[in-house]
């Protein structure tokens, strides 16, 4: 045709005869390709087809899984037809692992449903078929895996290792209710043993069971979760500092005060304290992709609809333009957006390869879509478009129903995943407030972390292997530590949300949190009872020796020192370096515009524990140091002495992290009013129990009484005398009532009552109720070692002000008294230390009413730096 056109000269002939040309090559390459890829996927369907379930076992892919994926392709008559159904290999699923079968279910009813002959699907069907597919086979693969030290290893020898040190310790041959009914001493003995896994925390529960350190238990359940945690508050620091830095940079050309935007029929900073710049460029973050954008102008009704479905977005063009036009929209702040955007891209690997990892395929993404503006070209991109709560009544509903899910009995742990659900199309009004990213940021690192290492852990625990002895040998282990252990490992939380509560819970956390900072502020003594956690490392097996070289390491150079521990352990960076908070305040600054009141009452939150904290990052390093060395010296490995140091510092300096604690210690926050302070005693009771047990496992403990006595003395006696000589000598010492010399006095006190309250202390509620009885005896309210609950004690004081302020006007009672009332009511209801400014003013009303009269200048300085007066200067 082209050459006849040609030859007669019809150029435009020849033109169209080249073009039809060009079309056909292409046409035909394209025709090419797609019958490649049919071939390669019909391949890819051919090999998943062989082998029957002794073959997929033994190459390591759940047969369920497999199977199901075989159910489709037949219905669509690429595959021979099985015994069963999808829906019958997807119930056998169920059973083993729910939320596997909650992700891959509904795509396995959209396949059946869809099912036609090969020959009448199109190409992007069969595509689509193609994905369903990979992301099953791929899913039974992992789902007989678990992640260890980032190698990926057969389920079924790890499984078999746990379940050989469960035959090895022992498993009964016969439990009650096997061969007879439940007798009032078997569920008696229950209800003991479950009592008995709400107390204990999961790492030493580990070790118990390993009878030492590095053990499968420590090895398989605890160090995967644990480890998880510690990258993601890594990263979680790492990533939160970026975004602080974009918003350090930006903050010089954030307008405080409201924008006006008479186009929109919108103010910009009515609220968020008035930063309309702040709340203007969460607005711009929406622009970057169009599906955001389309969210953000339809659900404010910034923009209509057209018949043909575009959008007329003249009123905020209009806007946008006049911004620039006054200045109120610059570079700087579109170089903020695409910073923000970038951020968010950067992060989306890490989520990518735990979806992949966990549910066998990518999640679906959003396309940045890029724009024009006077200050160049920006490439866009993609933040959550999460619907106002505030102002939208379904979003609020929405979110209720949500957080319902996530608080039904904690039946199997998983964190959130709805930002790798596809985006609908709902039209509503989208939040404006730059700090829900922070948010966004963690949530996204918690399920990129956490996800995998929790479902991996949840797979081994569920294996008939360990299941059948764990249970008989440790029949509470499962409902009342384990599950919960996973659970709240994997959303990073100690106190469980309640649902529809009005922000009871709310209400009650803040004066939790009040409490704790009114009685730790500034508190001497207890920071120097933190002492008493360089003793109870010699109960948790670390040679002195090495404690007195890490000691005189850490003292010649305390920086270097604290900077090697850091830059060995990501753990121990953590805990000395947590800078969370300065990061949120520094936020709060630029986009909150906070008033002084509210900077005093950050600076006050951020502060409340600053001895503590300081105490802390001198022992701790120095404990680390000294357990890692002695680990070397006994040939671990590095990696396993990291592990080992971090165990020592956990166990005897305390933790407060989710995957930490035990579950007395997390729930809602009206259970969590009578448990403050109880970790400390929590966390030795449950080092001492491991050490004692495994005493008893390894020799016995007869044999092994010198031991287990070393235990008992340097984890428990010895903490508690020094702990309470201490609180005895800031209360100004005890009181001579026979006169015979003040030595029996101290010891019957330090040795006596402090044993009595060190052990009434670790048995929760009952033993708070108690130690409380016993600090009436001492003169002070409220003790420095705190047994009751003391949030509720200040409740109690500042209910009481009024009165006590009464009395101490008319009835001529202790005004000293009335002072810390106050002091106390103040610091609750506004959120300051209040309690740390009335013990020097309540000493000195004391003194001025003539009710004290210091003994020395040493008791007067005691007295002010307290605000206890000692028994013997009391009138």
């Amino acid at each position: 045709e082209a050459m006849a056109a040609q030859k007669a000269g019809d150029y435009a002939a020849l033109a169209q005869a080249k073009r039809n040309q060009v079309l056909n090559g292409a046409v035909t390459k394209e025709a090419v390709a797609a019958l490649d890829e049919i071939a390669k996927i019909r391949k890819f369907f051919t090999f998943v087809t062989k082998g029957n379930n002794k073959t997929l076992v033994e190459k390591g892919r759940n047969p369920d899984i497999v199977n199901a994926a075989r159910a489709i392709l037949s219905a669509y008559g690429l595959a021979p037809r099985l015994k069963n159904s999808a829906q019958e290999y997807m119930e056998v699923l169920k059973r083993e692992d729910p939320r596997m079968f909650e992700s891959l279910n509904p795509s396995v009813e959209r396949a059946i449903a869809d099912a036609k002959p090969l020959n009448e699907l199109t190409l992007d069907e069969l595509r689509v078929l193609n994905q369903e597919i990979d992301s099953m086979w791929n899913a039974a693969k992992r789902m007989r895996e678990i992640e260890i030290d980032g190698k990926k290893v057969n389920l079924d020898d790890i499984a078999a290792a746990v379940g050989d040190r469960i035959n090895e310790i022992g498993v009964p041959s016969e439990v009650p209710g096997e061969k007879s009914a439940l007798t009032d001493q078997d569920r008696a003995r229950k209800g003991l043993q479950f009592a008995g896994a709400l107390l204990r925390r999961v790492e030493q529960w580990a070790e118990a069971k390993d009878g030492k350190f590095g053990g499968p238990f420590l090895r398989y359940i605890f160090q995967p979760v644990k480890e998880a945690a510690d990258r993601y508050r890594t990263d979680r620091m790492k990533y939160r500092k970026q975004y602080a830095e974009l918003v350090k940079e930006v903050a010089p050309n954030i307008q405080k005060g409201k924008i006006e935007a008479p186009e929109l029929g919108y103010t910009f900073g009515a609220g968020k304290n008035g930063v309309g710049t702040a709340e203007l460029l969460h607005a711009i973050l929406h622009t970057g992709n169009e599906s955001n954008k389309r969210k953000l102008l339809l659900g404010r009704k910034w923009a209509t609809q057209n018949p043909d479905g575009s959008l007329d977005t003249s009123r905020w063009d209009n806007f946008i333009n006049r911004m620039h036009a006054d200045g109120l929209l610059k570079k700087e702040h579109y170089d903020f957006a695409q910073g923000v955007w970038d951020l968010l891209e950067e992060m989306k690997p890490l989520a990518q390869k735990a979806h992949r990892d966990v549910y066998g395929r990518y999640f679906d993404e959003v396309t940045a879509d890029g724009f024009d503006t006077p200050f160049g070209v920006y490439k866009g991109g993609y933040v959550p478009a999460q619907a106002d709560p505030e102002i939208v009544p379904d979003a609020a509903l929405r979110k209720l129903a949500e957080a319902e899910n996530e608080n039904m009995a904690f039946s199997f742990p998983s964190t959130s995943k709805g930002f790798t659900k596809s985006r609908t199309e709902y039209n509503r009004p989208l939040v404006l407030d730059l700090r829900t990213l922070a948010q966004h940021i963690d949530k996204v690192l918690l399920f990129s972390h956490m996800e995998a290492p929790v479902r991996d852990v949840q797979r081994l625990l569920m294996r008939k292997e360990v299941s059948y002895g764990l249970n008989r040998m440790d029949p509470a282990a499962y409902e009342g530590m384990l599950i919960p252990w996973l659970n709240r490992s994997a959303r990073q939380q100690v106190e469980t949300p309640i649902v529809g509560d009005g922000r009871v819970s709310r209400v009650l956390s803040v004066v939790r949190n009040r409490a704790g900072m009114q009685l730790m502020f500034g508190n001497i003594s207890n920071t120097l009872q933190q002492i008493t956690g360089f003793v109870s490392i010699f109960g948790a097996g670390i040679k002195p020796s090495y404690i007195k070289r890490a000691t005189a390491q850490y003292i010649s150079n305390p920086r270097k020192t604290s900077e090697l521990v850091a830059e060995a352990s990501i753990a121990m960076r953590d805990r000395m370096q947590n800078e969370i908070a300065a990061i949120n305040d520094s936020m709060s600054q630029i986009l909150l515009n906070p008033t002084l009141y509210q900077n005093a009452q950050a600076w006050s939150q951020k502060h409340a524990y600053f001895l503590q904290a300081a105490f802390d990052n001198v022992i701790s390093p120095i404990v680390w140091l000294g357990a890692y060395n002695q680990a070397l010296s006994e040939k671990m490995s590095d990696q396993d002495a990291v592990r080992f140091a971090d165990g020592v510092v956990r166990k005897t300096q305390g933790s407060n992290q989710a995957e930490d604690v035990s579950r007395i210690e997390t729930g809602p926050a009206y259970a969590r009013m009578s448990t403050q302070f109880f970790g400390h005693f929590n966390m030795v009771a449950n080092t001492t129990v491991t050490g004692l047990q495994q005493v008893a496992s390894d020799v016995g403990l007869v044999k092994g009484a010198g031991r287990a006595l070393g235990i008992v003395f340097f984890g428990v006696l010895a903490p508690a005398w020094i702990a309470e000589a201490i609180a005895i000598a800031f209360r100004g010492g005890p009181e001579d009532e026979d006169d015979d010399g003040y030595l029996d006095d101290w010891l019957s006190q330090a040795i006596g009552m402090g044993t009595l309250k060190t052990l009434l202390a670790g048995i929760p509620f009952v033993g708070q109720l108690a130690n409380a009885g016993i600090n009436r005896f001492n003169g002070n309210p409220m003790d420095d070692r705190v047994g009751a609950s003391p949030a509720v004690s200040l409740l109690e004081s500042s209910v009481g002000a009024p009165s006590t302020v009464y009395k101490a006007m008319v009835e001529d009672v202790s005004k000293a008294r009335a002072v810390k009332d106050v002091a106390t009511a103040v610091g609750i209801v506004t959120g300051l230390p209040a309690m740390a400014a009335s013990r020097p003013i309540s000493y000195l009303v004391g003194v001025a009413d003539g009710q004290i009269e210091p003994t020395s200048p040493v008791d007067a300085v005691r007295g002010l730096v307290t605000g206890t007066p000692s028994k013997e200067s009391r009138r």
